[in-house]
């Protein structure tokens, strides 16, 4: 939704001389394809309308905390249609836009994970069982797109002190 919302209504000036070619960005969608790949699938219209593909692959930047699509290309399908009908697409600056809008800073969400795990950690479990701890670091350490979501690695290091004051150990 962050990518549809940076490119929707974009508007591309494709014209080669005398060629007149408009493409306006319609609707962008990402999705994993279970391979460590994603697939970018972009509406568009203007001169000609349709959809387009492109494949990318999601890398992590642990120094600045962003994550964004790289080796962004149209798709096999999409370029072989390309090649037969519409060549104007084939446009690097319309990759060019994707991969400079598909950068996303996740400093924020890792502090708000942060904050969330150490309340969860300073929680009574069951009557008895309480948990007190703290996160000192939350590193993401690798991303795995699936076809309905993202896998997101990540290690955290800190304390956890279980205290047990009183529990009920009848099984039955």
């Amino acid at each position: 939704s962050i990518l549809n919302a940076q490119l929707k209504g974009k508007e591309f000036d494709l014209s080669k001389g005398k060629s007149k070619k408009v493409l306006v960005v319609d609707d962008c969608r990402i999705y994993g394809t279970g391979n460590e790949k994603l697939i970018i699938k972009m509406g568009f219209s203007g001169t000609n309308s349709g959809i387009a593909y492109f494949t990318g692959k999601p890398f992590y930047d642990v120094t600045k905390k962003m994550i964004e699509v790289r080796d962004i290309d149209f798709d096999v399908k999409t370029k072989n249609l390309l090649l037969k009908s519409a060549d104007w697409l084939f446009n690097k600056r319309i990759i060019n836009e994707i991969t400079r809008v598909s950068r996303f800073d996740l400093s924020a969400y890792v502090d708000t994970a942060k904050i969330l795990i150490n309340k969860q950690l300073n929680a009574e479990w069951i009557k008895g069982v309480k948990s007190m701890g703290s996160i000192n670091d939350l590193k993401i350490s690798g991303f795995y797109p699936l076809t309905e979501y993202f896998i997101i690695r990540s290690n955290a290091s800190g304390n956890l002190v279980i205290k047990v004051d009183a529990m009920n150990f009848n099984l039955q």
